[in-house]
């Protein structure tokens, strides 16, 4: 767990690292270009979020399986969580590797830096190789989730069963974003439709039933709702999710060749995903309401509350309404797709969605574990509070003030110059490009307030947790 901690805060660390970028090219004076150049420094920031998220929820499920039923030796366990970290760390020197020129390229049916290397597709950098053996991974791991909806009691068969099928659903989508695994697609319209059906397999489709289910086990067996309604909640939301998240993801077609019609369709559908988000916030209201209701709360159950409502809330908002409301109508994503509306989405969905969830799944293990003081937990909450708040500043005063900028000048001279740094002009000097306009400048330096707000309160999470479980095995 503390190895996904520091991993979390690398991958934070880049996060700021490729804003700063937007500003000037070197760090303080530190020119790290050569060595980590903005592709580079994109994908590693990408996919280290996707590691150390699906990483945690590997440690977590092997934590919780012995609870249902699955026996699992520790030599096991190491060597599945070893196998996984290995395909992490050699895919992201795959990718830093490729980039930087390393890999070798060759023109005949088997390419060799596209299997090992970076894909060089957005968002799916890795090479195919280890997104193959990523997928085996989550195979296993649905099939130790089938075991246990035979073998577990009856409260958590259910829940075993979704994560079962979810997990299977998002291996498929990892082997979809392997193909055609030895060479690129000879095609932008084919590469693009497997790209989005692999991202759309986890953020949209599989990944939210996912964190849901387990949240909704931890509640019931917490004893904080009923487990007929988790039940209900969870069954809803996996089926709801995975039509609209997977059919959703065709609002990206427009713009890879395919019929206008298809906006249509992948953003009405998109929108949709309102429906079972909005059900996931109503329901962690009444959690809370519930959990009011129930007497006086143990400090570890009012940390869980704090992390679900966070993660619940926040999460949902930033997916319905930076997301669905702001970006993926029809005739606003005409005008507004790929602008930093996006980014904005992503910062406030992706983190509390996704990444909040998994940091409580490293809270529960480590309090179970014995490694969490009772007094640390205060802390604990407010960071889990400041995580979210860090976020939402992120995107409200940087990334969404950049967005309607990008918009502006996207109306008056084109899409082409929202993405400019400098423009090139006929016998004369290069002007000055969006990028490098008064207003960006001092947009992109507003991302500061809230990349220092979600610093500190990750920090004030995991420094406790990761201290007190040092002095646990000192003391063991």
């Amino acid at each position: 767990m503390v190895l996904l901690m520091v991993a979390a805060g690398v991958q934070g660390l880049l996060g700021t690292y490729l804003m700063h970028l937007y500003a000037t090219p070197s760090l303080y004076g530190l020119d790290l270009i050569g060595l980590l150049p903005f592709n580079v420094a994109r994908a590693l920031h990408i996919w280290l979020a996707i590691y150390w998220i699906a990483l945690t929820w590997v440690a977590f499920s092997l934590f919780v399986l012995p609870y249902f039923g699955v026996e699992l030796s520790r030599g096991k366990a190491i060597a599945i969580m070893g196998f996984l970290s290995a395909v992490a760390v050699a895919s992201l020197a795959g990718v830093w590797l490729d980039y930087l020129g390393y890999m070798p390229f060759s023109s005949g049916p088997v390419e060799p830096w596209f299997m090992f290397g970076a894909e060089g597709r957005d968002v799916i950098e890795v090479g195919s190789l280890w997104l193959l053996l990523t997928a085996v991974g989550v195979f296993y791991l649905s099939y130790l989730f089938h075991r246990a909806s035979r073998l577990a009691a009856e409260p958590l068969r259910p829940f075993a069963s979704v994560l079962s099928y979810v997990l299977a659903g998002f291996g498929v989508g990892v082997v979809v974003g392997a193909l055609p695994v030895v060479r690129p697609w000879p095609y932008f319209t084919e590469d693009e439709f497997f790209r989005w059906i692999f991202i759309h397999a986890a953020v949209e489709g599989f990944w939210p039933s996912i964190v849901i289910t387990v949240l909704a086990v931890l509640l019931v067996v917490r004893g904080l709702i009923p487990a007929g309604l988790a039940r209900s909640v969870v069954m809803i939301d996996a089926v709801t999710e995975v039509i609209t998240g997977m059919i959703g993801a065709a609002h990206h077609y427009y713009w890879t060749g395919f019929p206008a019609v298809w906006m249509y369709v992948g953003a009405a559908l998109s929108i949709l995903e309102a429906i079972p988000l909005g059900f996931a916030m109503a329901y962690v209201v009444l959690v809370a309401r519930r959990a009011g209701t129930l007497g006086t709360l143990t400090s570890f159950d009012r940390t869980l509350l704090t992390f679900v409502l966070v993660a619940g809330i926040g999460g949902s908002m930033g997916v319905v309404f930076l997301g669905a409301g702001l970006i993926n109508a029809p005739i606003v994503n005409y005008y507004v797709h790929d602008l930093q509306y996006t980014m904005a989405h992503a910062h406030a969905a992706f983190p509390l969605a996704y990444g909040l969830p998994s940091i409580t799944m490293w809270f529960v293990a480590l309090y179970l574990a014995g490694h969490v003081r009772e007094s640390h937990l205060k802390y604990i909450r407010l960071g889990a509070i400041g995580y979210g708040v860090g976020f939402y500043l992120q995107a409200l005063l940087s990334l969404v003030p950049l967005g309607v900028l990008q918009t502006v000048y996207e109306l008056r001279y084109g899409f082409w110059y929202a993405k400019t740094v400098i423009v090139p002009s006929v016998g004369l000097d290069p002007a000055p490009g969006f990028w490098e306009t008064r207003l960006a400048q001092l947009f992109i330096w507003l991302r500061m307030p809230g990349d220092l707000t979600a610093a500190a309160s990750f920090a004030i999470i995991v420094v406790p947790m990761a201290l007190d479980w040092v002095l646990s095995r000192r003391s063991a």
